[in-house]
């Protein structure tokens, strides 16, 4: 977005990387309160479509991120990649240029965070995660299992108990760019309910006919609107 414009300030939160804090109450009923007061004012704009975006009043003075149903064209995910490329590390592998993948390895990424304690929404059951991973087409032969969550801890813990102790996962550190780079280059991606796990599944997709992604079902509506093309998500496992 930077690159879109010198005028507009530009301040990043990464919630990606935010501590878990369970007593959360009181700050989300703080939060609701606040909400209502700025609707009204009509100060954030919490548009999903492109019919939504064109309406966006020159009021507006904030963009609420949610799960988008615009269309994604491929000319935005060649920028990501540029962008990608810009800020990794040496060790990032082009998207575009990708030529070989991990074989047998297996990526998660296991949103948990504030959904642990959440009343409106919740986080993906460990459960549903290790059935996703034995219909995986190398489940008997995954040799590698990247692991990346906002609560490491507790995703090890949640999997472990339901059975997947022997798992050596490798748990990866680093901002959301690191993560999307690192998860490109894995034979399998199993994603969350997570705006990372759509960007990092968008991105293999376009960069990849060889791959396998799993998405949360929840999301399937998103990832058709996205590409408005039934057969992308047809490459998508919605488990």
């Amino acid at each position: 977005m930077s690159e879109l414009s010198s005028t507009i300030t530009i301040k990043e939160m990464d919630d990606f990387t935010s501590e878990f804090s369970p007593d959360n109450g009181n700050r989300a009923k703080t939060k609701i309160a606040l909400r209502r007061i700025v609707d009204k004012l009509g100060l954030i704009s919490n548009s999903n479509t492109d019919e939504e975006y064109k309406k966006v009043s020159f009021l507006v003075r904030q963009f609420r991120g949610h799960y988008s149903f615009r269309h994604i064209q491929r000319q935005t995910l060649v920028q990501m990649n540029d962008m990608l490329d810009l800020n990794l590390q040496n060790t990032f592998i082009k998207l575009s240029e990708l030529q070989r993948i991990e074989h047998n390895s297996l990526s998660l990424h296991y949103r948990l965070g504030d959904l642990v304690s959440a009343k409106e929404k919740t986080f993906v059951t460990p459960e549903r995660i290790l059935k996703a991973i034995k219909s995986t087409r190398v489940t008997n032969q995954i040799a590698t299992f990247r692991l990346s969550s906002d609560s490491a801890d507790e995703a090890i813990n949640l999997l472990g108990n339901v059975g997947i102790k022997k798992l050596d996962w490798h748990t990866l550190t680093g901002n959301s760019l690191d993560v999307i780079s690192e998860f490109q280059c894995t034979e399998v991606f199993i994603g969350t309910n997570s705006k990372l796990s759509l960007w990092i599944v968008l991105l293999r997709l376009h960069f990849s006919n060889t791959q396998e992604n799993w998405l949360p079902y929840e999301m399937r509506e998103n990832v058709i609107k996205n590409f408005r093309d039934v057969s992308w998500s047809s490459r998508i496992h919605f488990y």
